[in-house]
């Protein structure tokens, strides 16, 4: 995709820490948990975004039930189908030409689609073109922090506590805001924990 490496270096985290006033270690460890392998080329189709950003367009329901694939190509390939269909309907339902991108989570950090003017994009043709380099998404994330400063200061507040862990209480506060509500259910906060002491082990 675009000739993204499959795996996010170091530098990038630095970055983006840099940009978002937080450690590269917090980076990396919020990228291991979105998608394991830290490949920038993920991507993840939310269905129950696209079923509210498709509005009740019957031609792009027949996506409704996507699944997505196993391998970033199989998802890229996913996205296109659904992309092509919407620019297709967009010329008779404006509202639904990028239906498919704000439908979908992008980068390593694993942003939504539909944050684009979060991030600081006028339209979403802009925030597509930023993907498509890892100074690209390093822009993405950092701009993301930006817009919620909740964001950033709930991650600096991370703080080593003196018996070397990080603060459950904080994690949960972040996870909350950067994951939702049912963060529970995906362990989020207890996994970025666990993550974060691994990486700052490996980095020490």
């Amino acid at each position: 995709m675009w000739n993204l490496p499959d795996k996010m270096p170091f530098e990038a985290y630095e970055a983006a820490g840099r940009r978002c006033g937080v450690p590269a270690t917090f980076m990396k460890a919020l990228v291991k948990k979105e998608t394991g392998d830290e490949d920038p080329r993920w991507i993840r189709i939310e269905r129950l975004w696209w079923r509210r950003k498709r509005l009740n367009v019957r031609e792009l329901r027949q996506f409704d039930r996507v699944a997505n694939a196993r391998t970033p190509e199989g998802r890229w390939q996913q996205f296109w189908e659904m992309h092509e269909a919407c620019m297709t309907e967009g010329q008779h339902s404006p509202q639904t030409t990028w239906a498919a991108l704000e439908a979908t989570s992008f980068t390593a950090f694993q942003v939504m689609g539909f944050n684009y003017d979060e991030c600081g994009y006028s339209d979403p043709a802009n925030f597509f073109d930023d993907l498509k380099t890892i100074d690209g998404h390093v822009r993405i994330i950092s701009r993301f922090f930006r817009s919620s400063r909740r964001l950033g200061q709930l991650a600096s507040r991370w703080d080593l506590t003196q018996r070397g862990e990080y603060r459950l209480g904080d994690a949960s506060e972040f996870a909350k805001h950067y994951n939702g509500r049912r963060y529970r259910m995906n362990n989020y906060d207890t996994d970025l924990v666990q993550l974060r002491a691994d990486v700052e082990r490996r980095y020490a």
